[in-house]
């Protein structure tokens, strides 16, 4: 694996930056993963709509090992085409989610819903570490981390049959984030 810097797609469902550098070790093995986020998910009544869109959404997190645990969106007074921004909590961490609407073919309103930040997702940062190489990478147990700049999450990696950690630390609100091997 080449020492200089890289820059990649990772870890938010395939939407954030990320960058490599290599450091000195540690002075003490850190633990695995990073501060679990203190946030839990509001016990929420869904609406029709909100209800149709955790249903097609959480489907599509559920494939990067999240889970919607619920949806808020503002009032949506019928109108076509439109945008709507809603808060996702996935494992109890917030998250924004983008809902268009737009009316299909046959005249129904037809919708599209994506996660758009606030959620970094440990299984898709497990995936961008065994793409760039390690092996048996263990970032812990926590399923998903809130964007918060500056907190880290600690990976225990496998690489040329010797074992170490990497550190990623979250460098912008949207997910961005470095990996610093060790």
């Amino acid at each position: 694996m080449s020492r200089s810097a890289l820059a990649a797609s990772v870890v938010l469902l395939g939407l954030l930056g990320c960058s490599e550098q290599f450091n000195d070790p540690p002075a003490e093995t850190p633990e695995l993963g990073g501060a679990r986020p203190t946030t839990s998910s509001p016990e929420v009544t869904m609406d029709d709509l909100e209800r149709q869109v955790s249903r097609r959404l959480g489907r599509q997190v559920a494939a990067h090992r999240l889970h919607l645990d619920a949806l808020e969106c503002p009032v949506w007074g019928g109108a076509v085409p439109t945008s709507l921004s809603c808060r996702g909590w996935f494992d109890s961490v917030p998250g924004t989610v983008r809902v268009k609407l737009r009316r299909d073919a046959s005249g129904m309103v037809a919708f599209d819903a994506s996660l758009t930040g606030g959620v970094v997702a440990t299984a898709m940062l497990v995936d961008d570490l065994v793409g760039r190489g390690y092996e048996d990478v263990d970032c812990g147990t926590v399923p998903a981390y809130p964007t918060e700049v500056g907190s880290t999450i600690t990976c225990a990696v496998t690489s040329d049959d010797v074992r170490s950690q990497v550190v990623v630390t979250i460098t912008d609100a949207k997910g961005s984030v470095t990996i610093s091997a060790f």
